[in-house]
């Protein structure tokens, strides 16, 4: 990529970013019944903003950092795609100033993140400003970053438990990072997470894969009895259960035998003779 696209993309968010507030405030006016051109307009600027912030992550320009920041530090709401878009640049580029505010806007998203999960289950769910997608890129951005700091409010984020639900995609997220950055500081506090959410069935199986994995690149022998019960008692695909394997194989030197999985009912359907 020119320097010249690169160039002409930040300048592109500048002007953009100062349009996007006006639109949807008009939006919001026509809250009772929306019309088609505000709502397209508010889609069409979130959509080129993204866009431009893609761009920039890719060039990797210093002189990308600012114009994405703004996005970071103007962002009214956690939820927006507009501030994943901004994360996700500022992590491809690696510039340390991007470490500060990219940590405040993950301390912000825990509060609302319980909120969120309770309205999920809630029978008057009301409208909550958090997406955990953004909060993933946010995540994910500051793992990129090195942001050691902010592994506590990372590990904070993916064990939120709300009403029995839980962020699966923040655990995800959190520990792919916070194994990235796990040093004397932080590893008693990574370890104890991980085989927390390994043990945990509210988790989905991406989840328990990913967890899977970290425990056997963090070598963690506590893991070891979760483990084997993935792998001999649980048994609920051959994904996790290799991943299970795996990190077993890690932590003790041996490789495990690996048992089929375990058939549940839905897994197949019997065809009489003749249909």
């Amino acid at each position: 990529m020119t320097p010249e696209i690169a160039d002409q993309a930040a300048k592109a968010i500048k002007e953009l970013y100062l349009l996007l507030p006006q639109a949807r405030r008009e939006l919001q006016a026509q809250k009772a019944e929306p019309t088609i051109q505000a709502t397209e307009r508010v889609y069409l600027l979130e959509r080129n903003l993204q866009s431009c912030c893609r761009l920039l992550g890719a060039s990797k320009s210093p002189r990308a950092v600012d114009p994405l920041l703004t996005l970071v530090n103007s962002s009214e709401k956690l939820d927006s795609p507009v501030l994943a878009a901004a994360a996700e640049a500022l992590g491809n580029i690696g510039d340390p100033a991007a470490v500060e505010p990219l940590t405040r806007r993950l301390g912000q998203c825990l509060p609302l993140a319980r909120q969120y999960l309770a309205a999920r289950v809630s029978p008057n769910p009301v409208y909550v400003p958090f997406n955990e997608d953004t909060a993933g890129e946010i995540v994910t951005a500051l793992g990129k970053l090195r942001a050691v700091g902010a592994v506590g409010n990372m590990l904070t984020l993916a064990l939120t438990n709300t009403a029995g639900q839980r962020l699966s995609w923040a655990a995800v997220c959190a520990a792919r990072a916070s194994v990235t950055l796990a040093d004397a500081t932080n590893r008693d506090r990574i370890d104890r997470a991980v085989l927390k959410m390994l043990s945990d069935p509210a988790y989905d199986l991406t989840v328990r894969f990913v967890m899977a994995k970290a425990a056997g690149r963090l070598r963690l022998s506590a893991a070891k009895a979760a483990l084997e019960k993935i792998l001999n008692q649980d048994r609920p695909c051959r994904q996790v259960m290799h991943a299970a394997a795996w990190a077993i194989e890690q932590i003790t030197g041996t490789a495990p035998s690996i048992p089929a999985p375990r058939v549940r009912q839905g897994l197949w359907i019997i065809a009489k003779p003749g249909l």
